[in-house]
Protein backbone atom coordinates (compact mmCIF):
# COMPACT_ATOMS: atom_id res chain seq x y z
CA UNK A 1 0.00 0.00 0.00
CA UNK A 2 1.13 3.35 -0.82
CA UNK A 3 0.97 5.70 2.38
CA UNK A 4 2.32 8.91 3.82
CA UNK A 5 2.75 10.15 7.30
CA UNK A 6 2.00 13.71 8.18
CA UNK A 7 2.89 15.63 11.34
CA UNK A 8 -0.11 17.59 11.87
CA UNK A 9 0.78 20.28 14.28
CA UNK A 10 -1.54 22.18 16.56
CA UNK A 11 -2.34 26.26 16.59
CA UNK A 12 -2.74 29.03 19.19
CA UNK A 13 -5.08 31.89 18.77
CA UNK A 14 -3.04 34.91 19.36
CA UNK A 15 -5.62 36.72 18.44
CA UNK A 16 -9.19 36.05 17.64
CA UNK A 17 -12.20 38.46 16.97
CA UNK A 18 -15.57 38.27 15.20
CA UNK A 19 -16.43 40.75 12.93
CA UNK A 20 -19.77 39.98 11.48
CA UNK A 21 -21.77 37.14 10.03
CA UNK A 22 -21.47 35.51 6.39
CA UNK A 23 -23.86 33.51 4.29
CA UNK A 24 -24.93 30.48 5.31
CA UNK A 25 -25.02 30.84 8.99
CA UNK A 26 -21.24 31.64 9.56
CA UNK A 27 -19.74 34.47 11.49
CA UNK A 28 -16.97 36.46 9.92
CA UNK A 29 -13.26 35.65 11.60
CA UNK A 30 -10.40 37.77 12.08
CA UNK A 31 -7.67 35.95 13.82
CA UNK A 32 -3.64 35.43 13.98
CA UNK A 33 -2.86 31.74 14.39
CA UNK A 34 0.57 30.23 15.02
CA UNK A 35 1.25 26.31 15.00
CA UNK A 36 2.63 25.09 18.29
CA UNK A 37 4.91 21.75 18.60
CA UNK A 38 2.15 19.38 19.66
CA UNK A 39 0.89 17.02 16.89
CA UNK A 40 -0.94 14.29 16.01
CA UNK A 41 0.80 11.98 13.11
CA UNK A 42 -1.63 11.30 10.85
CA UNK A 43 -0.72 8.21 8.14
CA UNK A 44 -2.54 7.75 5.05
CA UNK A 45 -2.64 5.22 2.46
CA UNK A 46 -3.95 4.22 -0.94
CA UNK A 47 -6.45 1.22 -0.88
CA UNK A 48 -7.12 -0.83 -4.20
CA UNK A 49 -10.79 -1.79 -2.74
CA UNK A 50 -12.51 1.41 -2.90
CA UNK A 51 -13.23 1.45 1.07
CA UNK A 52 -12.65 4.49 3.26
CA UNK A 53 -11.06 3.86 6.61
CA UNK A 54 -10.29 5.91 9.27
CA UNK A 55 -8.70 4.87 12.67
CA UNK A 56 -8.01 7.63 15.21
CA UNK A 57 -6.08 5.72 18.31
CA UNK A 58 -6.69 1.86 17.01
CA UNK A 59 -10.94 2.45 16.98
CA UNK A 60 -13.19 3.20 14.24
CA UNK A 61 -14.40 6.56 12.93
CA UNK A 62 -17.63 7.21 11.17
CA UNK A 63 -18.90 9.86 9.01
CA UNK A 64 -19.23 12.51 11.25
CA UNK A 65 -15.35 12.52 11.85
CA UNK A 66 -13.41 15.87 10.01
CA UNK A 67 -10.67 13.76 8.94
CA UNK A 68 -13.59 11.43 7.08
CA UNK A 69 -14.83 13.90 5.48
CA UNK A 70 -11.75 15.11 4.36
CA UNK A 71 -10.71 11.36 2.79
CA UNK A 72 -13.98 11.17 0.97
CA UNK A 73 -13.56 14.15 -0.54
CA UNK A 74 -10.12 12.86 -1.56
CA UNK A 75 -11.69 9.31 -2.62
CA UNK A 76 -14.66 10.93 -4.74
CA UNK A 77 -11.68 13.44 -6.31
CA UNK A 78 -9.28 10.14 -7.23
CA UNK A 79 -11.62 7.36 -7.51
CA UNK A 80 -9.86 5.55 -5.07
CA UNK A 81 -10.20 3.99 -1.51
CA UNK A 82 -8.59 5.49 1.11
CA UNK A 83 -7.15 4.48 4.39
CA UNK A 84 -6.64 6.55 7.22
CA UNK A 85 -4.60 6.20 11.10
CA UNK A 86 -4.23 8.66 13.37
CA UNK A 87 -2.05 8.88 16.29
CA UNK A 88 -3.71 11.27 18.43
CA UNK A 89 -1.96 13.64 21.12
CA UNK A 90 -3.71 16.89 20.63
CA UNK A 91 -6.39 17.05 23.45
CA UNK A 92 -10.23 17.35 22.41
CA UNK A 93 -12.48 20.12 22.70
CA UNK A 94 -9.26 22.31 23.71
CA UNK A 95 -9.46 24.73 20.62
CA UNK A 96 -5.86 23.55 19.39
CA UNK A 97 -7.58 22.59 16.26
CA UNK A 98 -7.03 18.85 16.40
CA UNK A 99 -9.86 18.11 14.13
CA UNK A 100 -9.18 20.52 11.56
CA UNK A 101 -5.42 19.32 11.77
CA UNK A 102 -6.54 15.55 11.05
CA UNK A 103 -8.20 17.15 8.19
CA UNK A 104 -5.42 18.84 6.61
CA UNK A 105 -3.16 16.12 7.21
CA UNK A 106 -5.54 13.88 4.63
CA UNK A 107 -5.69 16.53 2.39
CA UNK A 108 -2.02 17.15 2.80
CA UNK A 109 -1.25 13.63 2.37
CA UNK A 110 -2.86 13.72 -1.01
CA UNK A 111 -1.26 16.47 -2.71
CA UNK A 112 1.40 14.03 -2.27
CA UNK A 113 -0.35 10.70 -3.26
CA UNK A 114 -2.32 12.20 -6.11
CA UNK A 115 -0.35 15.54 -6.81
CA UNK A 116 -4.03 17.21 -6.39
CA UNK A 117 -3.61 21.07 -7.05
CA UNK A 118 -3.23 23.19 -3.79
CA UNK A 119 -6.18 25.51 -5.56
CA UNK A 120 -8.67 22.38 -5.00
CA UNK A 121 -7.28 20.66 -1.98
CA UNK A 122 -8.47 24.31 -0.60
CA UNK A 123 -11.62 24.15 -1.35
CA UNK A 124 -11.99 21.24 -0.19
CA UNK A 125 -10.75 22.22 3.17
CA UNK A 126 -13.27 24.57 3.36
CA UNK A 127 -15.58 22.22 2.84
CA UNK A 128 -14.14 20.15 6.15
CA UNK A 129 -13.52 23.54 8.45
CA UNK A 130 -12.77 26.79 9.01
CA UNK A 131 -8.90 26.32 10.25
CA UNK A 132 -8.37 23.59 8.05
CA UNK A 133 -6.50 25.95 5.15
CA UNK A 134 -4.33 27.79 7.93
CA UNK A 135 -3.74 23.80 9.16
CA UNK A 136 -2.29 22.69 5.47
CA UNK A 137 0.29 25.24 5.91
CA UNK A 138 0.99 26.50 9.44
CA UNK A 139 2.98 29.47 10.74
CA UNK A 140 2.36 32.76 11.62
CA UNK A 141 -0.51 33.89 9.74
CA UNK A 142 -3.48 36.27 10.14
CA UNK A 143 -7.27 34.37 8.70
CA UNK A 144 -10.04 36.22 7.57
CA UNK A 145 -13.94 35.87 6.21
CA UNK A 146 -14.59 31.83 7.62
CA UNK A 147 -10.52 31.26 8.11
CA UNK A 148 -9.73 30.85 3.94
CA UNK A 149 -8.51 34.12 3.45
CA UNK A 150 -4.70 33.65 4.64
CA UNK A 151 -1.83 35.81 4.70
CA UNK A 152 1.68 35.03 6.30
CA UNK A 153 2.70 37.84 8.61
CA UNK A 154 6.39 38.55 8.77
CA UNK A 155 8.53 39.48 11.50
CA UNK A 156 7.40 37.02 14.54
CA UNK A 157 10.43 34.91 14.35
CA UNK A 158 11.55 36.23 17.66
CA UNK A 159 8.42 34.02 18.85
CA UNK A 160 10.05 31.16 17.91
CA UNK A 161 12.51 31.69 21.13
CA UNK A 162 9.06 31.80 23.64
CA UNK A 163 7.86 29.06 25.77
CA UNK A 164 4.21 27.92 26.27
CA UNK A 165 2.10 26.31 29.02
CA UNK A 166 -1.06 24.86 27.39
CA UNK A 167 -3.67 23.17 30.06
CA UNK A 168 -7.14 22.22 29.90
CA UNK A 169 -9.18 21.43 32.82
CA UNK A 170 -12.46 19.81 31.10
CA UNK A 171 -13.89 19.17 27.77
CA UNK A 172 -14.98 22.42 26.11
CA UNK A 173 -18.55 23.17 25.32
CA UNK A 174 -19.19 22.78 21.36
CA UNK A 175 -18.02 25.59 18.98
CA UNK A 176 -21.82 25.76 17.57
CA UNK A 177 -22.68 26.73 20.85
CA UNK A 178 -19.90 28.62 22.28
CA UNK A 179 -20.67 30.78 19.07
CA UNK A 180 -24.74 30.70 20.01
CA UNK A 181 -24.09 31.89 23.38
CA UNK A 182 -21.63 34.82 21.36
CA UNK A 183 -24.59 36.07 20.01
CA UNK A 184 -27.01 36.10 22.72
CA UNK A 185 -24.74 38.10 24.11
CA UNK A 186 -23.95 40.46 21.62
CA UNK A 187 -20.50 41.21 21.88
CA UNK A 188 -19.12 43.71 19.80
CA UNK A 189 -16.52 43.20 17.01
CA UNK A 190 -12.99 44.37 19.06
CA UNK A 191 -11.44 45.65 15.38
CA UNK A 192 -7.69 45.57 16.39
CA UNK A 193 -6.34 42.67 14.59
CA UNK A 194 -3.78 45.42 12.61
CA UNK A 195 -2.75 46.61 16.28
CA UNK A 196 -2.30 43.40 17.56
CA UNK A 197 -0.07 42.32 14.45
CA UNK A 198 2.01 45.86 15.17
CA UNK A 199 2.06 45.11 18.56
CA UNK A 200 3.36 41.19 17.88
CA UNK A 201 6.10 42.79 15.24
CA UNK A 202 7.04 45.01 18.32
CA UNK A 203 7.79 42.28 20.99
CA UNK A 204 4.63 43.71 22.98
CA UNK A 205 2.69 39.87 23.13
CA UNK A 206 0.88 41.16 26.22
CA UNK A 207 -0.75 43.69 24.40
CA UNK A 208 -1.55 42.14 21.68
CA UNK A 209 -3.55 38.45 22.88
CA UNK A 210 -6.93 38.48 23.11
CA UNK A 211 -9.84 36.52 22.28
CA UNK A 212 -13.80 37.25 21.93
CA UNK A 213 -14.87 33.92 22.26
CA UNK A 214 -13.50 34.10 26.31
CA UNK A 215 -16.69 35.18 27.97
CA UNK A 216 -19.29 33.32 26.14
CA UNK A 217 -16.78 29.89 26.40
CA UNK A 218 -16.03 30.53 30.19
CA UNK A 219 -19.84 30.90 30.52
CA UNK A 220 -20.41 27.67 29.10
CA UNK A 221 -17.91 26.67 31.17
CA UNK A 222 -16.47 27.77 34.01
CA UNK A 223 -13.36 26.08 34.31
CA UNK A 224 -11.92 28.15 31.81
CA UNK A 225 -11.68 30.86 34.15
CA UNK A 226 -10.02 28.89 36.72
CA UNK A 227 -7.25 27.57 34.55
CA UNK A 228 -6.99 31.43 33.19
CA UNK A 229 -6.53 32.99 37.16
CA UNK A 230 -4.31 30.04 37.48
CA UNK A 231 -1.90 30.92 34.81
CA UNK A 232 -1.74 34.39 35.55
CA UNK A 233 0.01 33.57 39.13
CA UNK A 234 2.61 32.58 36.59
CA UNK A 235 2.81 35.08 33.60
CA UNK A 236 1.30 38.24 32.63
CA UNK A 237 0.61 36.96 28.97
CA UNK A 238 -2.49 34.48 29.53
CA UNK A 239 -5.69 33.84 26.85
CA UNK A 240 -7.69 30.92 26.11
CA UNK A 241 -7.42 29.61 21.94
CA UNK A 242 -9.72 28.97 19.86
CA UNK A 243 -13.31 28.12 21.61
CA UNK A 244 -11.69 26.70 24.63
CA UNK A 245 -11.15 24.97 26.63
CA UNK A 246 -7.52 24.88 27.20
CA UNK A 247 -5.49 28.69 27.57
CA UNK A 248 -1.83 29.10 27.56
CA UNK A 249 0.49 31.13 29.03
CA UNK A 250 3.41 33.02 27.33
CA UNK A 251 6.80 32.65 28.61
CA UNK A 252 10.52 34.71 28.28
CA UNK A 253 12.81 31.81 29.34
CA UNK A 254 12.29 28.09 30.06
CA UNK A 255 12.94 28.29 33.44
CA UNK A 256 10.19 30.08 34.18
CA UNK A 257 7.72 27.97 32.05
CA UNK A 258 9.30 24.82 33.28
CA UNK A 259 8.59 26.10 37.35
CA UNK A 260 5.08 26.66 36.15
CA UNK A 261 4.17 23.47 34.31
CA UNK A 262 5.94 21.46 37.24
CA UNK A 263 3.22 23.05 39.72
CA UNK A 264 0.20 22.36 37.41
CA UNK A 265 -1.90 19.79 39.06
CA UNK A 266 -5.28 18.12 38.20
CA UNK A 267 -5.15 19.31 34.91
CA UNK A 268 -6.98 17.25 32.24
CA UNK A 269 -4.04 17.95 29.51
CA UNK A 270 -0.94 20.09 29.98
CA UNK A 271 1.87 20.68 27.80
CA UNK A 272 5.16 22.51 28.18
CA UNK A 273 5.15 24.19 24.19
CA UNK A 274 7.08 26.24 21.75
CA UNK A 275 6.26 27.66 18.44
CA UNK A 276 6.81 25.80 15.29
Amino acid sequence: MRKVTIQAYAKINLYLDITGHLDGGYHALDTVMASVNCADFVTVGVRDDGDITVRMDGAACGEENTAYRAAKLVADRVGSGIDVNIVKRIPYSAGLGGSSADSAAVLSAAKKLFDIPQCELDDMALLCGSDVAYMMRGGFMRAKGRGEKLSEIDGLDYLLDKHLVVVQLCDGASTGAIYGEYDSLRIQPHGGADEAIERLKAGDVKGAVFNCLTVPAAKLCPTIVNSLYTLKSYSDTVAMTGSGSSVYAVFDNIFDAKKCYDEMKGFKYKGLLHFV
